[in-house]
Parts: structure tokens; C-alpha cells; sequence
């Protein structure tokens, strides 16, 4: 169910040119080949000929996606050398990057859910307990939310007099 604007919010042409976050964010991942190399670091494929195989894309391709992705903060590019060897170069996940696999796992959850319903090739489970994990949203108290339990409200960048209150905010 849509999750209609209000208030200040309504006048879509006032705020039409703030950038929108999400959209910024798709922009820097738009591509699969992005996701994917994402997820095989994770997986801890950290070398850049393994990263174009396991990841099924041509090395230029590779190229190009770890580029973007050590610019925008989510990879590093650590330069190492075996003796006797070339100098060779590895990617890790910065924070950055970890953070974003939250949103990988929250898609892999819902392709479970929605077009591999006998489930995909890994699932996820907490190493502390072993139970199953699951993506969901949280407000800031703790209580589970679904879209329909949402309503949008003016953010920072948009300059407002409708307080936000965020009990239990951290």
C-alpha cells in the first residue's frame, strides 16, 4: 500500500530538486556486476583475477566496477607482494562497503522469498546461536515495521517546522 505525502511535503515542486538519498545510493550500485563483486569480497575473494571469474564478468568490466567502488569508499585497494613475485593488489570491504551488504541480504532475502522459493545457494545464520537471520525494519524504540506502518516525514535536507521526535534515537 502507497504511503501517501503530507504537510510540507505535498508541494513535490518546493523539494523536487533535493537530492534524494536512495537515489544516490542506486546510483553508486545501479549495476549488477557492482552487487556482485560486492558480495564475493564479502565472501572473501579478495584477488582481482578470482573477483572477474567468480563473479562471471570480463576483466575490463571488473576493472572498471572495483574502480568505482574503491572511489566511493566501499572497497580499499591494498597493494601487497608474494617474494619473488610481481607486486599484486587485493580488495577489502571498508565499513562503508559492510554496511551495504545489509541491503545485499535484504534483496537475497526477498529473491528467496519471491523468485528461488525452494531458497538460493546460502543462507544466512548468526555464528553466535546458529538461528536463521532475517532483514527487517526497526523504528528507533525497537517495535517491527512494515511499509504500511511507515509515514514519510521531512528530512535534514529539507528545511522544515514539523518536529521529528525519535524516541530512543542513538
Amino acid at each position: 500500500m502507497p504511503t501517501p505525502l503530507r504537510d510540507s511535503l505535498t508541494d513535490r515542486d518546493s523539494w523536487y530538486d533535493v537530492p534524494c538519498s536512495g537515489r544516490l545510493a542506486l546510483e553508486l550500485v545501479s549495476n549488477q556486476s557492482t552487487w556482485i563483486l560486492l558480495r564475493e569480497v564479502y565472501y572473501g575473494t579478495t584477488h582481482f583475477t578470482d573477483l572477474a571469474r567468480q563473479a562471471k564478468v570480463s576483466q575490463p568490466t571488473a576493472s572498471a566496477r572495483l574502480a568505482e567502488m574503491v572511489e566511493a569508499g566501499l572497497l580499499n585497494k591494498v597493494s601487497y607482494q608474494v617474494r619473488g613475485q610481481r607486486s599484486r593488489d587485493r580488495y577489502v570491504l571498508t565499513d562503508r562497503g559492510n554496511q551495504l551488504m545489509t541491503v545485499f541480504f535484504a534483496l537475497m532475502q526477498w529473491g528467496d522469498r519471491h523468485l528461488a522459493p525452494d531458497g538460493g545457494a546460502v543462507r544466512l545464520r548468526h555464528a553466535d546461536c546458529g538461528a536463521g537471520v532475517r532483514a527487517e525494519l526497526h523504528c528507533n524504540v525497537g517495535h517491527t515495521v512494515t511499509p504500511d506502518d511507515l509515514e514519510l516525514v521531512p528530512g535534514p535536507a529539507i528545511v522544515s517546522t514539523e518536529p521529528l521526535q525519535e524516541p530512543g534515537a542513538v
